[in-house]
């Protein structure tokens, strides 16, 4: 969704009730560092720079037949993989094929986590209490930064400001590496996210998704954006401005607001518990039907689910579970409490549900 935002759009009554990847290898630079490695002189191999020539380009050939199809094999695979789910049933969600490591790009470069130190130049490090924080960072630095989140885990990130996002599993989130001093503090989010946003009446924090936008001053709200679903926003402290398709809404602590198939925004009481029980290491459903169930299952332990028959996918369950039980023991406890019959498909990495 395009920002719509601007300091002179941001008016005296919305402040007033708010208040609170990998680059791509350089070929010559790799050839030149080929070469050297193998000891090659000039002088030497002149007479057989001919046969170099025809090694070097069946050998790029050969690569090229290697490298350069495997996203195409990659593609035709998923295709072959959903006609084959497909032929079971409705496939409501796919699996995706990732490094089940948390993923940081920072100007284009990737950035390992793992062996970061406070002596690397990345910027970035995850510190002992399992955060992500920037340091030495110049302040007149705002090259974008993506973190990507994959199933299982989760992962949070202490901003510029101070600001800190907890991520949810297959969450993808941007943000500068320092904020513009002079304008709205501006992050992208696609997935979930805890926000605990630090006060800044002069520069608001915009929480962009795709469906919508979240304008605050400074508060605690979660913020849940996948595709496939309705989004949604829940307030734990202070107000936040909810804006979809130019309507604006604002929140009061408990409140949540769902959008509609249709770009409507409706707001009701939310249930804390079930909103955050992801954050908390739980799967939490109180009255969540089956179909909602098993979209969460399936990105958390990043397995395909297909709906043999849609007779119980909207069947409404009470379930509670830690999300570091295993596939199969969190399906046999839903099994015990649902009328459908739901089956792991080890080969197929997908959950049946009939």
């Amino acid at each position: 969704m395009e920002d719509n935002y601007n300091n002179d759009q941001f008016g005296f009554e919305l402040k007033r009730a708010l208040l609170e990847d990998t680059p791509l290898p350089d070929a010559d630079k790799a050839f030149m560092q080929f070469k050297k490695n193998i000891g090659v002189k000039e002088s030497r191999w002149k007479t057989l720079r001919p046969y170099l020539a025809v090694a070097m380009a069946a050998c790029i050939a050969a690569l090229c037949y290697l490298v350069l199809p495997l996203g195409e094999e990659d593609k035709m695979a998923s295709s072959r993989m959903q006609q084959q789910l497909a032929k079971m049933g409705d496939v409501v969600y796919m699996a995706g094929e990732e490094k089940n490591v948390i993923s940081l790009c920072v100007d284009g470069k990737m950035i390992d986590l793992a062996a970061n130190s406070r002596s690397s130049k990345s910027g970035f490090v995850l510190t002992s209490d399992n955060v992500i924080r920037m340091f030495d960072v110049p302040k007149d630095n705002h090259d974008e930064a993506v973190i990507t989140v994959p199933h299982g885990q989760m992962a949070t990130i202490m901003l510029d400001d101070s600001t800190k996002v907890t991520l949810n599993a297959g969450s993808t989130f941007a943000f500068p590496c320092h904020f513009d001093k002079d304008g709205f503090r501006k992050v992208k989010l696609q997935g979930e996210g805890y926000f605990e946003v630090k006060y800044d009446e002069q520069h608001p924090f915009v929480v962009n998704g795709k469906q919508l936008d979240v304008t605050v001053l400074g508060t605690v709200f979660d913020v849940r954006n996948f595709d496939q679903e309705q989004a949604r926003v829940a307030l734990l402290q202070g107000k936040v401005n909810v804006e979809v398709a130019k309507q604006q809404t604002i929140l009061e602590p408990g409140q949540v607001a769902t959008v509609g198939t249709t770009g409507f925004v409706t707001v009701e009481d939310a249930d804390l518990e079930q909103v955050l029980g992801w954050k908390n290491g739980l799967f939490y459903f109180d009255g969540q039907s089956l179909h909602e169930i098993m979209l969460e299952m399936g990105r958390w332990y990043n397995m395909s689910i297909v709906f043999a028959s849609s007779l119980h996918i909207d069947e409404r369950l009470h379930f509670s579970m830690e999300r570091t039980a295993s596939a199969e023991e969190a399906i046999r406890q839903l099994q015990l409490i649902c009328s459908a019959k739901i089956q792991i498909k080890q080969k197929q990495n997908t959950i049946l549900v009939k």
